[in-house]
């Protein structure tokens, strides 16, 4: 919850007593926000670039966002991307990147509710030249305007879901499989499986080795 107007130490206790584990354990907690993800990116066949996809909800989108930051202040307490850079979690040029991502997705879902006067997330056809001309995206002799305002939104939600990805993937494991024993398989002298996972034994493989870049992907 925001704090809009009224005591800011309400607020504070407010939170203090409905974000406690007696309210929802973080393991059900997180695996609830990972199966609510599945389930919604299923909805879209689980890919980024829909010819008319919905900024909210699509993969990539906004919702993706909103995961991680409910996932990460339930796990860490945080209140900002800023303060998972703090705790290590993210990288500053991550956090770049996911604030410039949100704050586009933000200008589009603006820019649609705008023109239809009404709440609307799907970036429609007809509504993807309006969009288009609102913002300025101008014709020119190599594309279109519209080409270059979807060129955007499909290089952002693409940049979005692969950090989604990645970041959600750490949280599964720091998380739901902290009690684990950790389980290793050696495949050669350069990779072995991390329960479940394949991995490099050490961070100079790649160095020594360099055709272990292909290699990985025949194992």
């Amino acid at each position: 919850s925001r704090a809009i107007t009224g005591a800011p130490n309400l607020h504070k206790m407010m939170v203090d007593a409905t974000s406690g584990k007696r309210t929802w354990p973080i393991k059900k907690f997180v695996r609830a926000k990972l199966d609510e993800q599945i389930a919604r990116h299923a909805k879209y066949h689980d890919v980024d670039y829909a010819l008319e996809p919905n900024i909210k909800t699509s993969p990539g989108g906004l919702r993706d966002i909103q995961t991680i930051a409910w996932v990460t202040k339930r796990h860490f307490g945080a209140e900002s991307f800023k303060d998972l850079v703090e705790l290590g979690f993210l990288k500053s040029s991550e956090e770049a990147m996911i604030n410039k991502g949100q704050q586009f997705l933000w200008k589009l879902r603006y820019g649609l509710h705008y023109l239809e006067g009404r709440a609307e997330d799907r970036l429609l056809f007809d509504k993807q030249r309006e969009l288009a001309r609102l913002f300025g995206y101008e014709d020119d002799e190599k594309s279109l305007g519209v080409e270059k305002l979807m060129k955007q939104y499909y290089r952002a939600v693409a940049n979005l879901r692969a950090l989604n990805d990645v970041l959600l993937q750490h949280l599964y494991e720091a998380i739901l499989r902290a009690d684990e024993k950790v389980k290793i398989l050696p495949l050669n002298n350069r990779f072995q499986i991390n329960n479940g996972y394949i991995e490099a034994v050490d961070n100079e493989v790649f160095k020594r080795y360099p055709f272990a870049l292909l290699e990985i992907f025949m194992l």
